[in-house]
């Protein structure tokens, strides 16, 4: 009785270490601190991708932030050299082509752009062929303008009329939202020469800016909202 339960006893390890490995496992020389080497590597590489987009890619952005900023004479073209308007010196430009620089296709009329901005302020200005007056378009770009998307629970105020430095009137509508303040301003250029056509070109910006700078951007922006104009280069022509 006493031989057969031994017997028994010492089988039982024998038994049980004959059963295959689990699925999983992994064999010691296959592991490193105890992660299967297999699998271990495109982990690494997946914590690298992730690290460079985390981290390397808002530092590179946060380096040529203000890699562009505007220098006394600089003007912004915004359609065939004939209508431009001057950013303030030491603004970024973001958006935009100056005069006279290198290497640059002509800015259709019609079809221009610019943004500049200054720490918390931001001056952007678009322009398309626009069959109307300065306060229709404002209408429609207080409608449809992305910029004020970012602008929370914006109360627009009343339009009032402006003038650029040619006597050019426009239309201004200041809005101030929870975070943010500022202003949508719109001009119209009438009878321009856009391929062979005379169409009217329309002109908005929009300034959105902190609170705080309410009293610092006033200046400036004042006079780069006045300096959009349009000069015809056959008016140049003949005053020479």
């Amino acid at each position: 009785m006493t031989t057969t339960e031994s017997t028994t006893t010492e089988e039982r390890p024998r038994t049980a270490s004959l059963r295959p490995p689990p699925d999983d496992w992994v064999p010691v020389d296959e592991r490193v601190l105890g992660f299967d080497k297999r699998t271990l590597w495109p982990g690494l590489v997946i914590l690298a991708v992730w690290a460079i987009f985390v981290h390397v890619v808002p530092a590179i952005n946060d380096a040529i932030e203000f890699d562009n900023p505007i220098e006394s004479g600089d003007v912004v073209d915004l359609g065939n050299e004939e209508l431009t308007f001057v950013p303030s010196v030491g603004w970024n430009l973001e958006n935009g082509v100056l005069l006279d620089e290198e290497g640059i296709v002509p800015v259709a009329l019609g079809s221009g752009s610019a943004l500049v901005t200054e720490e918390a302020i931001s001056f952007d200005v678009q322009t398309a062929v626009w069959d109307g007056d300065a306060e229709a378009l404002l209408d429609q770009v207080l409608d449809i303008d992305d910029a004020l998307e970012k602008v929370i629970a914006a109360d627009v105020q009343d339009p009032i009329d402006i003038v650029n430095a040619d006597g050019v009137p426009g239309k201004l509508a200041p809005f101030r939202g929870t975070e943010e303040v500022g202003f949508v301003a719109t001009y119209v250029f009438e009878d321009v020469n856009v391929n062979g056509a005379e169409l009217n070109v329309g002109v908005s910006a929009t300034v959105i800016a902190e609170p705080t700078a309410d009293e610092e951007f006033a200046e400036p922006v004042v006079a780069m909202l006045q300096s959009i104009t349009y000069h015809p280069m056959a008016d140049e022509e003949d005053q020479g």
